[in-house]
C-alpha cells in the first residue's frame, strides 16, 4: 500500500486524516509544520521521528559503517530520525530508486550524479563521506602497471562504466586505447594473481584488502592518481526533497556526521557492529576488521580535517565534468549549483 493510501485508510478508519511527518516526507511533498498542523483534526498528534531512508551503492558492509554507527549509538534519535539504510548491490540503481521515491536519498559516486543530471534526474549532491578516492588501478608488484602509459600492451579489467573516461584519458595523453585490451571487471579480484589480467579496477578498501590478506603483494594507484577525480560516495536527493524537506535532511546529515566521525575513531568496534547487527549475512569478522582500519584515512582526509567530516566540494565535480566533456559523455556543462548544494554541510558545522 503506498504512504497516500496508507493516510486514506487511517482516514476511513478513523473518521479524520492523520498524515504524520513522516508520511509527508515519504510522499516526497514538502509541509511546513504550521500548515500540517492545520491540516489535523483536533485530538491529533505528530508521530515523534520522522523517516528517512537511503538506499546504498553496494551491500551492507563496513564500507557503509557509519550509517550503522548512527543507528547503533543513538545519533538519529538524538535528532527525532528513524534511519532506514536501504541495501544496493548488483541491479540495484540508488539514482532510479530515489527518482521514483522509493527511498528518500542515494549514495553514488560524483560522475554518475554529473551523467544523471545531464539525463534529466533532478537529483543534487548534498556530503561526501570520502575524501580521497580508495578506487584504484591495482595490480601485482612483480609486475606493476603504474601509469597510462604502463597500460600500452597490458589487459585491463575495467568496469563498462569506467572505461569512456579511461579512453578520455589516455587520449589527452597521446596514448592510443586500441593498444590497451579493456575485459569488463566481477566482484572477485581473484583473477589479478592468477594472472589472467595485469590490472584490476576495483577498491583499495575492499578488493585490495582482499587480495593482501590472501598474501599477493599490490602496487596501487588511486583514481585521482590517474587523473579522474571524483567523490566516490556521495549523498544526494531530489531538488524537492532539499528543498521542501530541507530541516529533516539537515537533522539526518547532523547524525551522519557523528556517526562517521565515531567510525573513524573506532573503526574495529564500528567493524563489529556491522558484523554483528547490520550487515548483510556472511561477512567475514576478520576481512571486515582489516578493511575497517583503512577508512579513517579516508574519511578524516582533505577538506575534512579544516571544514568538518562529510564535506563537499565542487573542485571534483567540475574536474569530472570537464573529464565527462572530453569522453563525449556529456554535450555541454551543467551548473555547478545544479550539481551540489553545499548550504546543508555548512549548516551542520556552522560555516
Amino acid at each position: 500500500m503506498s504512504a497516500r493510501d496508507k493516510i486514506k485508510a487511517m482516514g476511513d478508519v478513523q473518521g479524520d486524516v492523520v498524515a504524520s511527518r513522516r508520511e509527508v516526507l515519504k510522499i516526497g511533498v514538502g509541509v511546513t509544520g504550521a500548515a500540517l498542523a492545520a491540516s489535523l483534526l483536533p485530538g491529533s498528534a505528530l508521530a515523534a521521528q520522522d523517516e528517512v531512508s537511503i538506499v546504498l551503492n553496494w551491500v551492507k558492509s563496513v564500507q557503509f559503517g557509519g550509517h550503522f554507527v548512527a543507528i547503533d549509538q543513538g545519533f538519529f534519535a538524538a535528532q527525532d530520525i528513524n534511519a532506514e539504510v536501504m541495501s544496493g548491490g548488483p541491479g540495484i540503481d540508488s539514482i532510479n530508486l530515489v527518482a521514483s521515491k522509493q527511498a528518500t536519498l542515494g549514495d553514488r559516486d560524483s560522475t554518475n550524479i554529473i551523467l544523471a543530471r545531464a539525463k534529466g534526474f533532478p537529483i543534487k549532491a548534498f556530503a561526501s563521506v570520502l575524501q580521497k578516492n580508495p578506487y584504484s588501478m591495482m595490480s601485482l608488484k612483480s609486475n606493476p602497471v603504474r601509469s597510462l602509459e604502463d597500460m600500452v600492451g597490458k589487459v585491463v579489467a575495467i568496469p563498462s562504466q569506467r572505461r569512456p573516461t579511461m579512453v578520455a584519458l589516455m587520449k589527452k595523453a597521446g596514448i592510443d586505447p586500441s593498444d590497451v585490451t579493456f575485459v569488463p571487471t566481477g566482484t572477485d579480484p581473484g583473477i589479478l594473481p592468477t594472472k589472467q589480467v595485469d590490472a584490476y579496477f576495483g577498491w583499495a578498501t575492499n578488493q585490495g584488502v582482499m587480495l593482501r590478506m590472501r598474501g599477493v603483494d599490490l602496487h596501487i594507484v588511486s583514481l585521482d592518481e590517474l587523473g579522474d577525480y571524483s567523490h566516490p560516495m556521495v549523498f544526494f536527493a531530489l531538488d524537492e526533497t532539499l528543498k521542501n524537506n530541507r530541516d529533516v535532511v539537515v537533522r539526518w546529515l547532523r547524525a551522519e556526521v557523528e556517526g562517521w566521525k565515531w567510525f573513524a575513531e573506532n573503526p574495529e568496534e564500528t567493524a563489529r557492529i556491522t558484523v554483528e547487527k547490520y550487515g548483510q549475512k556472511g561477512l567475514d569478522l576478520d576481512q571486515q576488521l582489516v578493511e575497517s582500519r583503512t577508512y579513517p584515512d579516508y574519511i578524516m582526509a582533505g577538506h575534512a580535517l579544516t571544514k568538518g567530516p562529510l564535506w563537499v566540494g565542487t573542485d571534483k565535480f567540475e574536474a569530472g565534468m570537464s573529464l565527462a566533456l572530453e569522453a563525449g559523455l556529456l554535450k555541454k556543462e551543467i551548473p555547478l549549483s545544479d550539481l551540489v548544494d553545499q548550504s546543508l554541510i555548512e549548516e551542520v558545522h556552522g560555516i
